[in-house]
């Protein structure tokens, strides 16, 4: 059984990962997904050793962007900053 879970991140980074899911034909929460199942289960051993290091590659520079937009991974959002309106000048 699937559990959800919420990650609050930044729009920048949010736009950024969309364009790195697009580029591996897949979606955001797929690679979220992938990433934590080869975290928890570690790295599938059919792939090949060419697979092996794009998915690594892959992973790396999602997490890069990650970091570097100092995501806030595991804190939940309040109703309020959710759906908070932002002013356009």
């Amino acid at each position: 059984m699937n559990k959800n879970i919420t990650l609050a991140v930044p729009e920048s980074t949010l736009r950024r990962i969309r364009h790195v899911a697009v580029a591996r034909k897949t979606t955001v929460n797929g690679l979220v997904r992938r990433y934590l199942n080869e975290l928890a289960h570690g790295s599938s051993e059919t792939l090949g050793v060419e697979q092996k290091k794009l998915r690594k590659k892959e992973l790396q520079a999602v997490w890069t962007v990650v970091d570097r937009a100092e995501a806030e991974v595991g804190v939940r959002p309040t109703r309020k900053r959710t759906y908070a309106r932002t002013r356009l000048s």
